[in-house]
């Protein structure tokens, strides 16, 4: 590793944002494409979309042009487009993922063991798409992650987002599993989510969290159930119902499910429909945000639902977050800038940074 970067590293402030170079430095940014997400499990789409044998769709990630095929016994395959090379590719519950690792891809079967039960009860294997779109942002993909991972920004930017989740919630859990700025709102949150999770209960759905973040932990994955604001069922206009339930869910229970795979690829489930999203660097300061929808397999299109009530929320929001990262950019690119500190809402990128640090350091595979 460049000795420059290991200087960067040793100079950086535990609890501060990087210093600049990490978000702008061609050189940092190939030293992340060989250590850090070219050795990631990269969502990079749905069963559904490929439904044939022989169907496929093309996924670039990181100047890698990559096929995604089913085969002739149905078989989901990955394939690099400038020769016959194989790429390695995992399907968890119909998502596909594909890892750009030259060697033996990370062995990530233990944590998708522990995030099945969370996912298996809606059915997200037989589930379809139904919309997607790719947001080309001016921004380094830890701009965007950053952003992603933290909710200190999302009463001021994000008032459709707002509608459908609770204050308190934000305060309460808003910066990560077990976190807290605010012991009232912790209090009066306390309530509402053991509430919450005795009606998940009762209707035999998944309660609960698991999560690998921090220090010294070479994965960073989290998944958490937790209930919407008060009368929501959806993260949609209003909060209303959208579509049929997913799966084998038995009622609406009022709550959400959010399942971070690792620090690019996310999934976010409400009992009538899904959402991914996926992040692909595609330059220094360039990063590609893919969001999916999906909703259950039966559905019918404008009889069940309609795209654009399934997808306004995060639509609003995505828009919102590429002007923040492309903004924070700008910022960083100014010869001004200076690292500032975390706030206690933004915990979370602390742990995200030190992981980065890791994978920096690291030369074999992670996970």
């Amino acid at each position: 590793m460049n000795t420059d970067i290991v200087t960067l590293m040793g100079e950086r402030q535990t609890g501060y944002s990087l210093p600049g170079p990490f978000y702008s430095d061609a050189g940092i940014y190939r030293l992340d494409t060989d250590r850090v997400f070219g050795k990631l499990w990269m969502l990079v789409g749905h069963v559904s979309q490929i439904p044939e044998p022989g169907d496929c769709f093309l996924a670039e990630i990181a100047g890698e042009s990559i096929w995604v095929v089913r085969r002739d016994n149905d078989e989901i395959g990955a394939f690099y487009d400038v020769r016959s090379h194989a790429c390695h590719v995992l399907v968890f519950e119909g998502l596909i993922f594909i890892c750009l690792a030259g060697d033996s891809p990370p062995d990530v079967g233990p944590t998708l063991q522990e995030m099945a039960p969370f996912v298996k009860p809606q059915n997200l294997a037989g589930a379809r798409v139904i919309h997607e779109t790719v947001l080309a942002t001016d921004a380094n993909w830890k701009l965007v992650v950053e952003n992603f991972w933290e909710c200190n920004h999302c009463e001021p930017s994000h008032p459709e987002f707002m509608t459908v989740h609770d204050r308190n919630w934000m305060l309460a859990m808003g910066a990560g599993l077990g976190a807290c700025v605010s012991e009232q709102a912790a209090m009066d949150y306390q309530g509402k989510f053991e509430a919450f999770e005795e009606r998940a209960q009762q209707l035999g759905h998944p309660f609960g969290s698991a999560s690998k973040l921090g220090l010294a932990s070479t994965e960073f994955w989290q998944v958490l159930r937790s209930p919407l604001a008060e009368g929501c069922y959806s993260e949609t206009r209003d909060g209303k119902k959208v579509g049929p339930l997913m799966g084998d869910l038995n009622d609406f229970d009022g709550g959400m499910t959010h399942i971070s795979f690792n620090p690019l690829a996310s999934l976010w489930l409400c009992n009538d429909h899904a959402v991914t999203f996926n992040f692909r660097p595609m330059g220094p300061m360039s990063t590609d945000v893919h969001m999916m929808w999906l909703v259950d397999g039966d559905a019918e299109p404008d009889k069940d639902y309609t795209v654009e009530d399934v997808a306004w929320m995060w639509t609003a929001t995505g828009l919102q977050d590429k002007t923040i990262t492309e903004n924070n950019q700008s910022g960083v690119n100014s010869s001004r800038y200076q690292p500032g500190p975390y706030s206690l809402m933004e915990r979370q990128l602390e742990d995200f940074v030190q992981w980065y640090f890791a994978r920096l350091r690291e030369t074999g595979n992670g996970s």
